[in-house]
């Protein structure tokens, strides 16, 4: 599963493991790259687009 909804994961029989996403880190670096876009707009620029990882722990259940 993914997102980790815990109202569902844990209901399903078995109780299904998931990867959690990470909100508030995603929430973070989302403002970042707006600020920096922002300050960018600034001082024109042909920035590339970036990709950025962030680690989703698993959450074990039963179906794993």
């Amino acid at each position: 599963g993914f997102d980790n909804q815990e109202v569902i994961a844990e209901a399903l029989r078995p109780p299904l493991t998931t990867m959690q996403l990470p909100h508030l880190e995603m929430g973070r670096r989302a403002v970042l790259q707006l600020l920096d876009m922002v300050e960018d707009a600034k001082t024109p620029t042909n920035a590339e687009p970036t990709q950025h990882l962030i680690p989703c722990p698993i959450v074990e259940r039963a179906s794993a």
